[in-house]
């Protein structure tokens, strides 16, 4: 491809930019200038070397590359206050620009017109740089005096304690070639308006009755700059352009008027959405206020319930509320300046029975364009996607989110499980490309990615492997959709120091497990996963995605040390989580089969066994998944690519709680953060997450339909569809950088028509189970293949409601007893020095994080030594000596959902034999979920004769460290042996 620039300003020299058929990106020969104008056309070559005629001359301008570059600088601004500058302009305009950034979030009228009033500027990212992004004001611009009014939030800067900043400028183009520049450092006045309260995840409030006056104000001070800010002190002299489409309102709907409670109005959108509510009162008296509440619930009252997106620290306050204070004109339009919603419901209090308002909901989110369209005739697979694009949309402003409602967070453990469905559903060049640049900035020192990024904050969130393989997952999809090579090689170092940091927590049995942290143990699973499985597994997964990606570059010996070091933790992780003779993997739950499988540490026999254990596991739950954030991905790949999609249909058809099929039977219409619904639930019960969901369209779009890139910008794909019973037919059309692909199949008894669409310079691999791999050059394919699909498997009604916790098996490595604690208790043979015991024997629900439970009796340890010298543990008496010569280890159980110290402590697990040794073993804590400590005993000297056990924790760090209000504290479960192996 060749392209042509036009003269620059009718001055510039005319260049040309060359690209290949192998990336679809053309290079200048020399760089762009910033602030300047630029024109092209475009002519292609084809394989036979004939040229095409120029395409017609397009336009295009750039801003501002340094920060040299701006007429203005960096201006610290209180918080709601209005900033104006005025300038005059004679003569005719030709373009006039506003280029915007700050830090927090603003606003900018000119001359009255609001230019940003639709849209969230700027995009979030991290301190130590800015985005900026440029509006078109060339018709606002007027003769004479010209005003401009800037009005800064503080949004998540408010966390710095520090006022936001603005960098700001308008720059007028003369049609006689004459240039004039305004900024907000130019500003002369100071004064307040409408705006009064601007609370992130509370409360914005307007009061129209409030006109603005202003007052004249010293000359600014410009903010202090750095290159690299180490502090919230000093504002960021890199301050780019933009790359990713706006934050703003997208798509009307009109609310269902459904209450009208006392005077209270409650609408219905009809499904979540993440947006701002637009009221305009055609009738009303002035000085009446009126409160919007929004949420995700009504409740028994049929009241707008905000439970759910509430948070411990709330204190009662209620969330999502927006105020408008009302002159009484006919025609008031009250919206926010700065926040949205996540909300299906929304109320109105304050307007009297005849107040006349116009009422409706704006979608406000990234505006992505979708560039694929899936059509079955299967109506699960059509809410599943309906769903998925949805929920995907309410969670993107200008960085994935975990929800529109309680947190608005950049937790990267959602899009690392949802990743091949965001590239395959959107166009997320810009937007992943963006990103990236956050995740690069905010990597730790050591090479850790937090698991919140960007983050304002002085702290970052502790690092997991799982979360942080968002990092390797949107670069590698970046690479295969777009084939930017600029991408790769801006985020490659930092690729390298993750995979570093994570080879940092092997432990002594060589898998990954001392991270820092671990989120759940499977965040929000109906069954745990040790994790040390999940932590290896995505070092596995980084390695292999750093190792493909050092290839790509030219590395090839990195790339083969990448590789060989995968290896490594595949065959640590095979030694340490599988048992040969038992065929378990770790603790045989869902999650653990799948990474066996996926891992590759299972291969052969050993993996068609776990298969088969997985697919029985799931048939066994009624067609249910029991994985979470951290594993649900792993798990449907697993079976997809082993063939078993028609065991991934067969879920999304099973429509009761808990379960994804559940979401696509009822709800907001959008993916949930549980696999249930619950309105009480305070801290993970939004109904608006895509971790869960997500991966499974994915799998649709990846399997069933079974399109994937697999090497750079879409040069070469695999179309792959698996065919199952219940999709007869299915049309897929997906734009890429090469051009449409389009994936066709229609079943006629026992043969499948397929039809396939490879762009110009693309090869597609078509692979058909049983029939081979076909490599397909550009062009339209038809082909008949027999139908082959596996039966499917319908899952009888429960006839009952569901309700939590779910109830965890003992573990698979666990073949002698675990009812030791259980005896204990009915023989009086449990105690504890300075402890208080709490007998629970129904149990424990632990919320707001609900993980699977034990069943049986659980005790409740809580510290009573007021010199907290020693940490609490209890010992457990066997009136007959245990006879342990034929166990392999003894374990038990640990949970500490329940207000504990900030001391650092560990599990403790001290077994107690009858000539009088010893033998301690201790473990590592994970928050939210069960933990197990484990005493391996063949080694032992007293193992023939066990006559007591001490359980419990240990203090790891010094007295002061971290004590807190709260005195240590566990709960027990489950202690007992095993005969086997211990796998994990």
């Amino acid at each position: 491809m060749t392209l042509e620039t036009g003269p620059v300003n009718g001055e510039g020299e005319a260049q040309h930019l060359s690209g290949h058929t192998s990336h679809p990106f053309a290079i200048p020969e020399k760089p762009l200038r910033g602030n300047d104008c630029y024109r092209w056309r475009v002519r292609t070559r084809d394989e036979d070397d004939v040229w095409s005629p120029w395409s017609a001359t397009y336009a295009g301008e750039t801003g501002p590359f340094e920060y040299t570059e701006w007429h203005t600088q960096w201006v610290a601004q209180p918080a709601l206050e209005v900033r104006r500058t005025e300038f005059p302009w004679a003569g005719v305009v030709e373009r006039a620009r506003l280029r915007l950034a700050a830090q927090g979030l603003a606003r900018v009228e000119l001359n009255g017109t609001p230019i940003n009033a639709e849209s969230t500027d700027p995009s979030r990212t991290d301190f130590v740089r800015a985005l900026y992004r440029t509006y078109d004001v060339t018709d606002l611009v007027r003769t004479g005096i010209n005003t401009v009014d800037v009005i800064l939030a503080s949004g998540e800067w408010g966390r710095t304690g520090t006022d936001p900043r603005v960098l700001a400028e308008i720059i007028i183009y003369g049609d006689d070639g004459s240039c004039a520049g305004w900024g907000a450092m130019d500003a002369g006045m100071a004064g307040i308006g409408e705006l009064t309260i601007a609370e992130p995840f509370y409360c914005e409030r307007h009061d129209a009755t409030l006109e603005r006056s202003f007052h004249s104000i010293p000359p600014a001070i410009a903010a202090p700059v750095a290159d690299y800010p180490t502090s919230f002190a000093d504002a960021p002299t890199r301050v780019d352009a933009d790359c990713s489409e706006p934050t703003r309102n997208v798509l009307a709907l009109s609310p269902r008027l459904v209450e009208n409670i006392n005077g209270v109005r409650v609408y219905d959108v009809g499904v979540n959405i993440a947006g701002r509510t637009e009221i305009v009162v055609d009738s009303a008296n002035a000085g009446a206020e009126i409160t919007l509440v929004h949420g995700e619930h009504l409740s028994a009252d049929g009241r707008v319930d905000t439970t759910s997106l509430t948070l411990p620290f709330d204190l009662g306050r209620v969330r999502q509320a927006t105020q408008y204070v009302l002159t009484g004109a006919s025609g008031q339009r009250c919206t926010p300046w700065f926040s949205y919603q996540g909300f299906r419901y929304f109320e109105i209090a304050g307007l009297t029975n005849d107040a006349v308002v116009t009422v409706t909901a704006w979608t406000h989110h990234t505006d992505l364009t979708i560039i694929s369209a899936l059509e079955t005739n299967s109506p699960q697979i059509a809410r599943l996607m309906q769903r998925a694009e949805r929920t995907l949309l309410n969670n993107v402003h200008s960085i994935p989110e975990d929800c529109p409602t309680r947190e608005q967070a950049g937790w990267t453990g959602d899009t690392a499980s949802v990743t091949e469905m965001e590239f395959a559903t959107f166009n997320m060049e810009g937007f992943f490309r963006k990103w990236l640049g956050d995740l690069r900035t905010s990597q730790r020192p050591d090479g850790a990615i937090p698991a919140i990024a960007p983050q304002i904050s002085e702290h970052n969130t502790a690092p997991d492997p799982v979360w942080g393989a968002a990092l390797q997952r949107v670069l590698i999809g970046h690479w295969h959709y777009y084939g930017d090579r600029a991408v790769v090689n801006e985020t490659l170092p930092a690729l390298r120091r993750w995979a570093d940091y994570q080879l940092t927590c092997r432990g002594h049995d060589g898998v990954i497990s001392m991270s820092t942290i671990s989120y759940g143990h499977d965040w929000l699973s109906l069954e745990q996963t040790p994790p040390p499985v999940h932590h290896t597994n995505a070092a596995i997964d980084c390695l292999l995605v750093l190792a493909e990606l050092e290839d790509a570059v030219g590395n090839r010996q990195q790339s083969k040390t990448r590789t060989a070091q995968a290896e490594e933790l595949r065959v640590a992780g095979r030694a340490l989580f599988y048992d040969d003779e038992t065929g378990v993997f770790a603790n045989g739950s869902q999650g653990s089969l799948a990474i066996g499988l996926e891992s590759g540490m299972l291969t052969g026999d050993d993996a068609t066994r776990a298969l088969h254990a997985l697919v029985a596991d799931i048939r066994g739950r009624g067609n249910r998944v029991s994985s979470g954030f951290a594993a649900t991905r792993t798990v449907v790949r697993a079976l997809a690519r082993r063939s078993q999609s028609q065991v991934v249909l067969d879920v999304l058809s099973q429509p009761e709680e808990p379960g994804v099929g559940a979401m696509l039977d009822h709800g907001p219409g959008t993916f949930w953060e549980c696999w249930w619904i619950d309105p009480n639930n305070t801290g993970t019960g939004s109904l608006d997450h895509v971790g869960l969901g997500g991966p499974f369209a994915g799998w649709a779009l990846q399997f069933l339909a079974g399109l994937r890139p697999i090497a750079e910008g879409f040069s070469l794909f695999e179309v792959a569809p698996q065919f199952v019973e219940g999709v007869n037919q299915l049309r897929l059309t997906t734009h890429t950088v090469r051009g449409i692909v389009e994936v066709h199949y229609d079943r006629h008894g026992d043969e499948v028509e397929l039809s396939l669409t490879v762009p110009v310079g693309a090869e597609a691999n078509l692979i058909i189970a049983g029939a081979g791999k076909r490599t397909l050059t550009s062009g339209h394919h038809r082909i008949r293949l027999p139908w082959s699909a596996g039966s499917r498997s319908v899952a009888g009604a429960s006839h009952s409601p569901w309700t939590p916790p779910s109830l965890a098996p003992v573990s698979a490595d666990v073949t002698g007893e675990s009812n030791w604690l259980e005896s204990a208790i009915e023989g009086n043979a449990i105690s504890g020095k300075n402890v208080e015991l709490t007998l629970l024997r129904e149990g424990i629900n632990c919320m707001p994080v609900p993980h699977a439970q034990l069943s049986g009796t659980v005790i409740r340890v809580i510290s009573a030594d007021e010199t907290a010298a020693r940490a609490p543990t209890v010992q457990i008496d066997f009136p007959v000596a245990r006879d342990l010569t034929h166990a392999r280890f003894v374990y038990a159980m640990i949970d500490l959902c329940l207000e504990n110290t900030g001391r650092p402590i560990e599990m403790m697990l001290e077994l107690h034999g009858a000539d009088g040794t010893r033998h301690l073993s201790t473990g590592r804590i994970w928050p939210a979920g069960w933990n197990r400590v484990v005493a391996e005993v063949p080694d032992w000297p007293g193992r023939s004769e066990l006559v007591a056990i001490e359980v419990g924790l240990k203090f790891t760090g010094p007295s002061h460290e971290g004590s807190g209000a709260y005195p240590a504290a566990f709960q027990l479960g489950q202690v007992g042996y095993s005969t086997t192996k211990r796998t994990w």
